[in-house]
């Protein structure tokens, strides 16, 4: 076996121990560096809990408002999640700080107190007809109109409980005719408002 001369035996060694070393300054780096990323990691976290704490403490403590536009917002939200109106449900509107509910049904149905319970502005109307029959009877005597008159738009008047139809340029009594000509209506002419639309030039003589 050929030996290694002393000087170069020395040198492996010294490089060996420098290698041994260098590789344990890495690691120790790198486990530096992993246990402040955690550090790192945990205070973030930390902070964001803190955060979603605030935010929701913030918003449990928001005051209630007994006013019809949060009661009327309230009752919206609730209708947004049904696929339809309940049967009953003829719309709302708000008049002089109070907000009125309106519904066909003498008994008012529990599910309104369950929404506006809590609120003192509310004040309920028993009416004839629901906000979908109203809708449809508007719907239906645009059509009806249509192509005769210049149809502007069509809606449910909540408070008058009535469907209603706004017409441009016409005889609004020409009009009534025209649908009381008409065989079968499916709707009653008297459940029905018609609205002449008011041009420019009235606007600005009325302003």
């Amino acid at each position: 076996m050929k030996k290694i001369p002393i000087i170069m035996l020395a040198l492996l060694l010294s490089a060996c121990s420098s290698g041994r070393t260098e590789t344990a300054q890495i690691q120790a780096q790198t486990e530096q560096t992993a246990a402040s990323s955690a550090v790192t990691a945990q205070s973030t976290t930390a902070e964001e809990t803190t955060e979603a704490v605030q935010t929701t403490a913030a918003t449990e403590t928001e005051p209630f408002e007994d006013t019809p536009e949060n009661a009327y917002n309230a009752l919206c939200a609730y209708m947004d999640t049904l696929d339809s109106y309940p049967e009953d449900y003829a719309g709302a509107y708000g008049y002089f700080g109070k907000l009125y509910v309106c519904t066909t049904e003498e008994d008012i149905p529990g599910y309104y107190d369950d929404i506006l319970g809590k609120y003192s502005c509310i004040s309920y109307r028993t009416v004839n007809h629901s906000l979908d029959y109203l809708e449809s009877a508007a719907e239906s005597a645009a059509e009806l109109l249509e192509g005769t008159y210049t149809v502007i738009e069509h809606y449910a008047d909540v408070p008058s409980n009535k469907a209603a139809v706004v017409l441009a340029d016409c005889d609004l009594t020409e009009a009534r005719k025209t649908l009381e000509a008409l065989p079968e209506l499916p709707f009653s002419i008297n459940e029905l408002t018609l609205i002449l639309a008011q041009s420019e030039e009235q606007s600005e003589t009325s302003t």
